[in-house]
């Protein structure tokens, strides 16, 4: 036989809504945080916008 329930012990289902909850919050919270990085102006500028100058090869000496 199985043992009675206690009506203290979550179910399985809540444990669910939980994460599920943890998950939206999180990426709510996200969310903000890039809006807000957005909003104040100040986005670093990615890799690609930099110039990378490479020196020309040194002519060959004696030839």
């Amino acid at each position: 036989m199985k043992r009675p329930r206690s009506p203290y012990e979550p179910r399985r289902s809540q444990y669910v809504a939980a994460g599920i909850v943890g998950v939206v919050g999180l990426a709510v919270a996200a969310l903000i945080a890039v809006l807000a990085i957005r909003a104040s102006g100040n986005v670093p500028a990615p890799p690609g916008s930099y110039m990378i100058r490479f020196a020309p090869p040194a002519a060959s000496a004696g030839r």
